[in-house]
């Protein structure tokens, strides 16, 4: 299902108003995805910043009041939800990464393929980051294309908010379990053409 929200033309337009062509802002977006175990036991999965494709609540709001986005940075916070005591596979070795040319969520080739990504980072599933059971990394999103707030990703050139954060297992959780929270942030910087 598919839901759009509209704004009155008026009060449209004086919002609009107070954003000057010519200036850009930024604005953090934000979504949560709790991430689940294939019938296998297995994690390989991904989140785009598209926001055609991942759902960011101040998305709806942005795209009416400006013409033009582009992402300047994102930052993708892995939250373990195992225990190693009662969940198998809380050990299990993760790898993730920012794919730039990613659009659409969809699960990647395999592990390898995510661990061959640029500044792809690992880590224990349980530990993560110096044994909190949480895994950081940030991307600082450069070269890209400005893009339309109507057609926000595009993939050739690489503009907008294309790309996405692609992870996966190589040991094996219990199966069809959630198995961690995603917390994505991005900054997008926005502006109006006249």
């Amino acid at each position: 299902m598919e839901t759009s929200v509209s704004y009155p033309p008026e009060l449209l337009a004086a919002f609009r108003g107070l954003f000057g062509a010519g200036r850009t802002y930024d604005f953090q977006l934000h979504v949560v995805t709790t991430q689940t175990s294939d019938g296998g036991g297995g994690l390989l999965g991904s989140i785009t910043i598209n926001p055609s494709v991942t759902s960011f609540s101040e998305w709806s709001a942005l795209s009416a009041l400006f013409d033009e986005v582009v992402a300047v940075s994102s930052r993708c916070v892995f939250t373990t939800l195992n225990d190693s005591g009662t969940t198998g596979g809380a050990m299990a070795d993760m790898v993730m990464a920012f794919d730039d040319t990613r659009i659409a969520s969809s699960a990647p080739a395999s592990t390898t393929a995510v661990f061959r990504l640029a500044q792809s980072q690992t880590w224990v599933m349980d530990k993560g980051d110096g044994g909190s059971g949480r895994h950081s990394q940030s991307r600082k999103l450069t070269s890209r294309y400005w893009c339309t707030t109507s057609t926000p990703a595009t993939q050739s050139p690489i503009g907008g908010m294309a790309g996405g954060w692609s992870f996966g297992n190589s040991g094996l959780f219990a199966v069809s379990t959630a198995v961690a929270t995603v917390w994505l942030t991005v900054i997008a910087r926005f502006r109006n053409r006249a």
